[in-house]
């Protein structure tokens, strides 16, 4: 499924070098990159050097592991932020309303949806809600109609 291929994430290689001293690795993230590289030194020892690099700009939020019931909870806070003096999705911010999206009115919430497609947990970034609301609402029509109409009283739920 197209869902797979979006769902990037970090990786870690590890491999070992003709010598039996000089290993090589390196961890790759999406908040940043570290390589570490020991070498036999001869005589002298063995040398190693370690170079770090942050990640991009994220002032301060490093993008959480989610149930699916945080996954829900995020994107539907997620939706009713304010960018450029509107509201990414037309939801109210009410109690009520979020109960009704994370659970439905007839198991037909979000939670139960995440749950069936798991795939949905990844691409939920509540430290990036713009892209986030963004590419649900490319990836899924259900929930486009939901975030721009609202939750039409009380008839369904954030299922997708």
């Amino acid at each position: 499924m197209f869902l797979a291929a979006l769902l990037g994430g970090g990786a870690a290689l590890t491999g070992v070098a003709c010598g039996d001293e000089e290993t090589s690795t390196s961890s790759a993230t999406t908040a940043s990159t570290t390589t570490t590289t020991t070498t036999g030194g001869g005589a002298g020892g063995d040398a190693t050097t370690t170079t770090s690099s942050a990640g991009g700009a994220g002032g301060g939020c490093e993008k959480p592991t989610l149930d699916c019931a945080g996954a829900c909870a995020a994107l539907y806070d997620c939706g009713t932020e304010e960018v450029g003096g509107m509201k990414l999705c037309d939801f109210s911010g009410e109690a009520a309303e979020k109960d009704l999206w994370l659970n439905g009115s007839m198991m037909n919430g979000c939670i139960s949806t995440c749950e069936a497609t798991p795939a949905l947990k990844a691409l939920v970034n509540p430290c990036d809600c713009g892209k986030t609301v963004t590419t649900l609402k490319g990836l899924n029509m259900t929930f486009k109609d939901t975030c721009e109409n609202g939750l039409s009283g009380g008839a369904g739920g954030g299922g997708m």
